[in-house]
């Protein structure tokens, strides 16, 4: 019943190698021992052998797709107006780098801070300077106040803190700044030391009202220089602690944060936890794995953001423990800021990488942005539009659009705006002849391997005012 006809061996001997159903016909023997071997044995284990080494075992089918679909698609930069777009005004009054600035709550001052300890207060809207400090140290840092009821700004030295007032400050709000600053109301004998247990007298921070030669020159009065009372409070930190790299204001307005680093920012950090309505201090960690390099507040809870080398760490004042450390991948952090809805924060690096995280979702970034060539210096987020700037070396602000959703599933939206450079500026420069002729300066030149170091949003307004290494400061608007 196996072997075939004569009609079936024809027609299978017509048919084409690669059409036959099988390779051989059955055959008869009339012994076992006479059955032959296979002759097409070694041919077909050849040919499976290619055929495995040739081709895949399951056929894949390739798409067509347009790469232009591949890429997601953004908002056009016109439907997310208004963000900076120019360069208003800038003033260039610094004799040296312009390394920090702070704007007041109500948008109206700027005061800004260099390397030659010149503290300088001026409109945001005219650029006048209105009043002038000088320190025999370097600034380290500058904050404003948030509190709207008072007014005054404090300003971070070698190993000493200056709480000052600006001239213009009148009626109740001068009042009620000078209330928060009196001993006697505050309930302070002029000193308080609060550390670890162990600690000694050499580890104690002091509240007085010592004033080292602070000095106020009008920049509409030439030449004029005397000692002023705008020095509200001074604080002394331990000795060996440092220059004051950096100053952070709870949102409320009672608690600052200090941060110092010995040596040429390599050496041992120290973080400090100030209250002003009680002029207490205190020491919040005994030891810190590695150099600090930032520290902020949580806008909403009792959290505390503390950013070292290549980590940032979240802990919990109430509880007083580590919450989550979160890894960065960047070599070494530079620069770190929240989100005002607290969920989301950025942090920036000195090898170019910009990494946002989110809180809730992982301990890795969520999306790593590298637009800027240099190192990054500065980052902010708008308290109030859903905007966010860098600044870097290489002379450039690049602005970004970052909506939060409230809805979990969705992630932010970040969409990059506008890259503002300030290299040139053209201005009417009168002469002698009484005609006005055109200048061409330089804004944000890149000076010694250094561009823009500091940069900040005002409150209420889509404007930027930022700090650059050239000694000018500038401001960015619509």
């Amino acid at each position: 019943e196996y072997l075939p006809t004569e009609e079936e061996r024809k027609e299978w001997e017509e048919q084409d190698r690669e059409d036959r159903e099988r390779d051989f016909l059955p055959q008869k023997h009339s012994a076992l021992r006479l059955v032959p071997a296979y002759p097409e044995f070694i041919k077909n284990r050849f040919d499976r052998l290619l055929d495995l080494y040739l081709a895949p075992r399951i056929q894949r089918r390739r798409l067509n797709i347009d790469p232009d679909s591949l890429i997601p698609t953004l908002p056009s930069p016109q439907s997310l107006r208004p963000f900076p777009t120019y360069l208003s005004l800038y003033q260039h009054h610094h004799t040296s780098r312009a390394r920090c600035l702070s704007i007041s709550p109500d948008d109206e001052w700027v005061v800004s801070g260099d390397e030659n300890g010149v503290v300088s207060l001026w409109e945001v809207i005219t650029g006048h300077e209105a009043a002038r400090w000088s320190f025999e140290q370097r600034i380290g840092s500058i904050t404003w106040c948030p509190r709207k009821d008072v007014s005054y700004f404090v300003v971070g030295l070698e190993e000493e803190i200056i709480f000052l007032s600006p001239p213009f400050v009148t009626g109740s709000v001068s009042s009620a700044t000078k209330t928060l600053f009196d001993l006697e109301a505050a309930g302070s004998g002029g000193i308080q030391a609060v550390g670890s247990s162990s600690a000694s007298s050499a580890s104690t921070v002091s509240w007085t009202m010592t004033r080292r030669g602070t000095k106020s020159a009008s920049s509409t009065v030439q030449g004029s220089a005397a000692i002023i009372h705008d020095v509200l409070q001074c604080v002394r930190l331990p000795r060996g602690s440092g220059r004051v790299a950096q100053l952070s204001f709870h949102r409320k307005g009672d608690y600052l944060s200090s941060l110092s680093v010995a040596g040429s920012g390599t050496g041992q950090s120290s973080v400090w936890i100030h209250q002003v309505s009680k002029q207490h201090s205190q020491a919040p960690f005994k030891n810190v794995k590695g150099t600090v390099q930032k520290s902020m507040f949580h806008p909403i809870k009792p959290h505390f953001f503390v950013a070292t080398q290549r980590y940032v760490r979240v802990y919990d004042l109430a509880a007083q423990q580590l919450l989550k450390t979160y890894l960065t991948g960047i070599k070494w952090i530079s620069s770190l800021d929240i989100h005002p809805s607290g969920d989301h924060f950025i942090v920036g690096g000195y090898d170019k990488k910009l990494c946002w995280f989110d809180l809730e979702l992982s301990d890795k970034p969520y999306k790593v942005l590298r637009y800027h060539t240099r190192a990054i210096r500065a980052l902010a987020f708008h308290p109030t539009f859903p905007l966010f700037v860098s600044c870097a070396d290489d002379g450039s602000i690049q602005v970004f659009h970052a909506r939060v959703y409230n809805d979990l599933m969705s992630d932010p939206l970040i969409v990059p705006l506008k890259i503002l450079r300030g290299k040139t500026a053209t201005t009417t420069k009168a002469n002698s002849q009484g005609g006005g002729g055109l200048s061409v300066v330089g804004v944000h030149q890149v000076v010694d391997g250094l561009g823009i170091l500091d940069i900040q949003w005002c409150h209420s307004r889509p404007w930027l005012v930022s700090a650059g290494a050239d000694g000018t400061v500038a401001v960015w608007c619509p």
